[in-house]
């Protein structure tokens, strides 16, 4: 089905036409199974989930198998789709969901979970479990939220508990048999029942457990090798590398470190081999490392020097760290890396609560990585901290203030930047039966800090407490939940994981219309059944409990990685044996990182010596994203044909590169160019270069040397040609267009509008056949836009007639010619 005659009214049109490059579309008579993967949010956010792009690479390296991806779309689009009755289809395809036979959601947060309904609504596929026939695809979930899937069970066929990368395989060699077999609905629920950290909500019985699943040991064979690359920018717009899962601090608040045990880490050489290749395969330019704490993986300073040598004008980030974690050494093992802004966790405000919530991070390792970070370089500060924590006191509080203070006074101009969140107590963690704080009590502990750094010049973000309220609640929350969230989906609640989306009220009356107390799930749970007490983590009740006693004595437990196993449950006796090999293998390298001194980088390029200009044609779908869009594919098509441009001056390097006029968003070009400048004399065939490597939809036309002292595109080009149609409009019309000395316009600028006279700048109007061709003076002083004529002459572009841009011009003494030729 062809959507895009509808996407010329919907924001963000990009984040529905799919087809990017490494997006790998297969022909449906040619595989037993298929499964599309949704993500409940935005693309933006969706194609920065690692979980999906690893899923999304195993199944389709299988020759019997197809996996397509869906996301949430947004409010406009949804209309639009309802108007018209039109089921939602996936990105590479175009196929309705209600046709595949497995649908995977990642479900990573509880807010998310009413766009799991409105993915469900719009493909026209019963809401609940029970209603499903045998001709409804299976829906199975997955993902950081299924520790507890009580909440959204009722929704759910099947739920796979812990990681994915081995179950899916088995999930989809069960329903390839049975899908043979002709198998009714409940046998093929029957069968991913029998199979391990599968949960089916109809089938399970009362004394059941399910045990999580994860992946033994991590390798290059897992990970993606030939990454989506997006046309428009997401959110993490960048490779992501995974070099280690699992983490052993022990943080008491933390869910994800207690279900993701035992650590295990991403060899170097595989790590590498990932990185080097997914660069290659996909022009980003930067690698993020992957990890709940990649300071503890025992040869991260090697990792980091070993892709800064491999890896030329890439950028690496990392996550969140410990507060303790910047060292003159860290400092050392990044000075490649640009130095904009860096993320710290010191989570409390004093020595004793980190003690209680086991981050045993002194306030003077705080300040010391602050002061360290400021002094080399780093721009901006961001520091997390959270409220509401057990044990917590107002000492706790003020301990915030006078720290945050304390970081001002050694940062000097560096920008500062705290986050504060209200505490959410998670399933399988030693707070699990813990109590949350009052929304009203939490709102007090803010005013109270953003009182006490008032005129600090520090800024502030603060997660709202009712955000945090409906965390708590589904997070701890039991199957009653599910009339809930349906209630609130038909009230309208929609991306409640949105800041400006989030409605409170609709939550209140969605539980006021359910008879339903939500109070009881975000209070203590001691001595009452657990709704997630059938999932087994592998982590002993009985050690959460310890660990529970030894938060409310304030006493911290060592990290295993630094220690004898402390008995948690997870680790078999060869998981042991590795855990303490690593333990020996980090001491040896501990002093023996590091060999001479790296040279200073030189931050100059030399002058560029070549300039090149290219002629391309921008077509269909790609006419959906922006002009800063087309500039990002461009430069990493060149980064993936290995053509190697000059690039600017600075840590940020840019490839020098210079576009023409922009090509307004909802437009084809047909004579569209850019100059590339070099270093060195190119020699190659950029043409075949660039277009083994780009998508059928961007093609380059040709290629010529141009002078390295001529003029930019943007200075000389003077005309524009655009071809709108098929039209209706009268010659008389055009004519009485023609005559006019003045049509005055009003143009949105800011929060005001200017007015100003178009007539100058529309060179002439034409008839060509069904088409209008509008030929338009792009000066200095400025311009008209085609849309801006298009209103005045009431043409409707909402119709999906075809815009084109057909040519430029530029004069070169007194005669128009091409661009390209000048």
């Amino acid at each position: 089905m062809n959507l895009e005659r509808y996407l010329f009214s919907v924001i963000k049109p990009g984040r529905y036409i799919g087809f990017e490059y490494n997006a790998v579309v297969k022909d449906w008579n040619s595989v037993d199974v298929t499964v599309a993967l949704c993500y409940p949010d935005l693309y933006e956010i969706g194609m920065c989930n690692y979980g999906i792009n690893i899923l999304y690479s195993i199944i389709n390296r299988r020759d019997d198998a197809l996996c397509e991806r869906v996301f949430a779309v947004w409010r406009d689009f949804e209309n639009i789709l309802r108007e018209k009755r039109i089921s939602l289809t996936s990105l590479e395809t175009q196929t309705e969901l209600a046709r595949f036979d497995i649908i995977g959601f990642s479900l990573e947060y509880e807010l998310t979970y009413t766009n799991m309904i409105t993915i469900l609504d719009l493909a026209g596929i019963p809401h609940y479990s029970e209603s499903r026939g045998d001709k409804d695809p299976i829906i199975i979930a997955g993902g950081s939220a299924m520790y507890n899937p009580e909440p959204v069970a009722a929704f759910l066929d099947a739920v796979v508990i812990g990681e994915g990368e081995e179950v899916i395989e088995e999930i989809i060699d069960a329903y390839k048999e049975l899908k043979k077999k002709r198998a009714t609905r409940q046998e093929i629920l029957q069968a991913f029942h029998d199979i391990a950290g599968v949960y089916v909500p109809s089938l399970h019985a009362k004394d059941e457990t399910v045990q999580r699943r994860y992946v033994h040991e991590l390798k290059e064979a897992l990970f993606p090798l030939m990454p989506i690359v997006p046309y428009i920018s997401i959110t993490h717009d960048r490779l992501t590398v995974e070099i280690m899962r699992g983490c052993t601090q022990g943080c008491r608040f933390c869910q994800a470190g207690f279900v993701s045990r035992p650590l295990r880490e991403v060899p170097l050489e595989d790590i590498v081999g990932v990185a080097t290749k997914g660069i290659q395969k996909s022009g980003w330019e930067e690698v993020s490392l992957l990890s709940l704490s990649v300071f503890e993986h025992s040869r991260i300073h090697t990792v980091i020097k070993a892709l800064q040598s491999k890896l030329r004008n890439t950028s690496i980030s990392l996550p969140s760290l410990r507060g303790d974690a910047i060292t003159q050494e860290f400092v050392e093992s990044l000075k490649a890396v640009r130095r904009s802004s860096l993320t710290l966790a010191p989570e409390a405000g004093t020595e004793r609560l980190r003690n209680s919530m086991n981050k045993h991070i002194s306030d003077d390792a705080i300040l010391q990585s602050c002061e360290v970070a400021a002094k080399n370089g780093w721009k901006k500060l961001k520091l997390y901290f959270m409220v509401g924590l057990p044990t917590e006191t107002s000492m706790d509080i003020e301990g915030i203030i006078e720290l945050v203070k304390r970081i001002r006074r050694i940062t000097g101009r560096t920008a500062l930047k705290i986050s504060i969140s209200p505490f959410v107590p998670k399933p399988h963690t030693p707070f699990q039966w813990m109590a949350q704080d009052s929304i009203r009590l939490l709102e007090e502990k803010e005013q109270y800090v953003r009182r006490g750094l008032e005129k600090s010049g520090i800024e502030i973000s603060w997660r709202k407490p009712e955000v945090s309220f409906l965390e708590a609640v589904f997070s701890r929350g039991d199957r009653s939940l599910s009339r809930v969230i349906e209630m609130a989906w038909n009230l309208g609640s929609r991306f409640e994981e949105w800041s400006e989306e989030f409605n409170f009220s609709l939550w209140q009356k969605a539980f006021d219309a359910t008879g339903l107390d939500p109070q009881r799930f975000a209070e203590c749970l001691k001595g009452k059944d657990l709704p997630w007490g059938f999932v087994n983590t592998g982590v002993k009740d009985s050690f959460l409990e310890q660990e529970e006693k030894r938060a409310l004595e304030s006493r911290s437990s060592a990290n295993c990685m630094q220690s004898p196993c402390r008995g948690c449950g997870v680790c078999n006796e060869t998981e042991l044996r590795k855990h303490n090999e690593r333990i020996t293998d980090r001491k040896k390298r501990e002093h023996s990182v590091y060999g001479r001194r790296k040279k200073k980088q030189v931050l100059f390029s030399p002058l560029s010596k070549k300039r090149l200009r290219v002629k391309y044609e921008k077509a269909r779908s790609l006419r959906f994203i922006s002009h800063l869009d087309t500039i990002r594919l461009i430069v990493r098509a060149l980064r993936r044909a290995n053509i190697d441009v000059a690039y600017t001056k600075g840590y940020r390097k840019r490839p020098r590169i210079a576009f023409g006029p922009p090509l307004p968003l909802g437009m084809t070009g047909k004579q569209e160019c850019f100059d590339l400048f070099f270093d060195h004399p190119f020699a190659g065939d950029i043409r075949s270069m660039l277009n083994s490597v780009l998508p059928k939809n961007l093609r380059i036309l040709d290629s010529r040397p141009v002078f390295i002292k001529s003029p930019s595109l943007s200075r000389i080009v003077t005309l524009l040609q655009y071809r709108v149609g098929p039209v209706a409009i009268p010659e008389e019309n055009i004519a009485a267009f023609l005559s006019e000395k003045e049509i005055m316009v009003k143009r949105k600028k800011g929060d005001g509008y200017i007015e100003f006279n178009m007539r100058p700048f529309v060179h002439s109007l034409e008839k060509s056949g069904e088409y209008l061709d509008i030929l338009i003076r792009f000066l200095p002083e400025g311009s008209v836009r085609l849309s801006e004529v298009l209103s005045y002459l009431e043409i409707s572009i909402e119709n999906g007639i075809k815009q084109e841009r057909i040519a430029q011009f530029a004069e070169k003494e007194g005669v128009f010619i091409d661009p390209f030729d000048y």
